[in-house]
């Protein structure tokens, strides 16, 4: 909300403003709603559906509706509430992986997100944005140390490109 009044400074002065906040506060919640409803299927043996979290369409529904500056802010606080949300699976307080999915995908959604709002170019985004989270996830599996069968690699590639669609 604080970044809501600091980016939309011209804004402020309007009768609107109320509005901008409400369905600002609105999408944000959303976003973390999903990210928690999510982090609870992890804990009941579904590991791969974290990399499902839709965090770029928060983001991109931010820039289209506000402005790109408040869009990226957001997608970091998204990122630090994805590194405590998701932290079942660590040994420590933060899940930094995960934390670098949720900045990756928010940010390529953006970006790619581009300055017109037409249907073709958020489709556009959202397939960009899968192939930047299949990528992300792709990466991640490959630094770390384990021993993976295909199905487990299989669903977590699928998981990242569902959230890039879903964004869409």
């Amino acid at each position: 909300i604080a970044g809501l009044y600091y980016f939309m400074k011209e804004e402020r002065e309007k009768e609107h403003f109320r509005k901008y906040v409400t369905i600002y506060a609105l999408l944000f919640t959303l976003t973390l709603v999903v990210m928690k409803v999510l982090s609870i299927s992890t804990e009941l043996g579904l590991s791969s559906l974290m990399y499902a979290v839709p965090v770029a369409a928060g983001a991109m529904m931010i820039k289209m509706l506000f402005n790109e500056e408040l869009a990226v802010v957001s997608t970091i606080i998204f990122a630090f509430s994805a590194a405590l949300i998701f932290n079942e699976q660590t040994t420590g307080n933060f899940n930094f992986i995960m934390s670098l999915y949720v900045l990756f995908n928010g940010i390529a959604g953006i970006v790619f997100l581009g300055k017109t709002q037409q249907r073709s170019k958020i489709l556009q985004a959202g397939f960009f944005v899968s192939f930047i989270a299949i990528l992300t996830v792709a990466c991640v599996l490959l630094l770390q140390n384990g021993k993976f069968t295909s199905v487990q690699i299989g669903l977590d590639l699928g998981c990242a490109g569902i959230s890039g669609f879903v964004s869409a």
